[in-house]
């Protein structure tokens, strides 16, 4: 129900992905009539046959605060699919919606991993060489030294799955590519990860280093990561 375009975009883009992925099947949560309204447009059956709708009365809009959502909007019909993700009903979860409201009903009812204390957004950046995954793009705006020590573990991990890199090279956003510059707490992140041996920690990367390639995987903190997102969106539009 959320996004820019609420449930005619998350529909059309659901029956799209559905139709070119047989094995898979999809709950969609919302308000019962506004998503038979967009429902009707498919006359695929074998489609139509499974998604299994979920009405909610409630929702969640891009202005609300994740604290007011967790007191008031639990039952919403973001609140619903994740409840369904925590009872193991689904294996995924997709939203167009509100980011805060994301993360905090996902605390709330899916929870993290041990050791984890915050979930991150990422995404894959595309490099001169390949891409390059970049953390966290805009889920904590504040981040303490221990959390993008988390990050730059989750993000290595994502590449070495995901691309099949062994050692996956990480480096720190930061306004310089020096040991002594940026905040206390970057420089306390890097001396966590220069003492990791699970992580290939290879320093400081500038802004205008993301798109240079030679790094796998680029940390920082959500306000600094959506700032370089949305402008590399704009520039690369322009």
């Amino acid at each position: 129900m959320g996004g820019d375009h609420g449930p005619r975009v998350t529909v059309s883009a659901l029956l799209e992905s559905l139709s070119h992925h047989s094995n898979v099947s999809a709950l969609l949560y919302g308000d019962r009539d506004e998503l038979a309204t967009q429902l009707k447009y498919c006359q695929d059956t074998s489609i139509l046959s499974r998604i299994e709708v979920r009405h909610s009365d409630s929702s969640v809009s891009n202005t609300d605060k994740p604290s007011a959502v967790i007191r008031n909007k639990r039952d919403s019909s973001m609140g619903l699919a994740l409840q369904a993700l925590a009872n193991s009903e689904a294996d995924a979860f997709v939203s167009a919606g509100n980011t805060g409201a994301i993360m905090a009903l996902g605390l709330y009812y899916v929870k993290s991993l041990p050791g984890i204390s915050r979930p991150a957004i990422c995404t894959a950046i595309p490099t001169s060489s390949g891409r390059s995954y970049v953390l966290d793009l805009g889920a904590n705006l504040d981040c303490s030294a221990e959390q993008l020590y988390q990050f730059a573990l989750l993000g290595s991990m994502m590449a070495a799955e995901l691309d099949g890199i062994e050692a996956p090279v990480v480096r720190l956003l930061n306004v310089g590519e020096e040991d002594n510059k940026g905040h206390a707490y970057i420089q306390d992140a890097a001396a966590l990860l220069e003492n990791e041996p699970l992580i290939n920690y290879c320093g400081y990367i500038e802004g205008n280093g993301i798109f240079a390639g030679g790094t796998d995987v680029v940390v920082c903190d959500g306000f600094t990561g959506n700032i370089a997102l949305k402008t590399s969106e704009v520039w690369l539009l322009w």
